[in-house]
């Protein structure tokens, strides 16, 4: 009888050390993506500290900014190394509602073309980790009409050559 209640005991230690261990190991814990949108140039130019700094007060870690083409490289990667250092992953913001009435898409290679230049001169760890497309359709006056169906064609068409276009950075 004895020898069957330590067998039990035994075998039942085996089944609880996996379940035992596998709560006392360091798991990292994924951190939430939490996300602000910013049209501002100023964010780039005169704000970024500050901005960074109310972002990681209130538990924000990715921005979506938008670069204005007039902004010389030197302002956006400070921008970039400044983020990099406050643990905020920055996306380049673009988009234009008139873009969706192109056949070919090409005002959304733009903001790639854009990226691909500045992570250039970027360590990897500073770099833009991607596009975000902020196009609205539908406040076009075309949105309301039965040119709808071609406004979501070029869309889906514009998405195809982005992907096209990138599938190979």
């Amino acid at each position: 009888m004895k020898t069957k209640v330590l067998k039990r005991i035994f075998l039942l230690s085996f089944a609880l050390i996996p379940i035992l261990l596998s709560g006392c190991g360091h798991k990292k814990e994924e951190q939430e993506t939490r996300v602000l949108f910013s049209w501002k140039k100023s964010a780039i130019l005169k704000e970024r500290t500050n901005l960074f700094s109310i972002m990681k007060e209130i538990g924000l870690n990715t921005l979506y900014q938008y670069v204005s083409e007039d902004i010389d490289d030197d302002s956006v990667i400070k921008f970039l190394e400044e983020s990099e250092k406050d643990q905020v992953a920055i996306y380049l913001l673009s988009g234009e509602p008139s873009w969706v009435l192109e056949d070919d898409g090409e005002s959304f290679l733009t903001p790639i073309d854009q990226v691909i230049s500045l992570n250039q001169k970027l360590e990897k760890k500073q770099a833009i980790k991607g596009v975000v497309y902020d196009v609205e359709p539908y406040l076009l006056q075309e949105w309301d009409t039965s040119e709808y169906h071609n406004i979501m064609k070029n869309y889906v068409n514009a998405m195809q050559t982005v992907y096209e276009n990138t599938a190979a950075h």
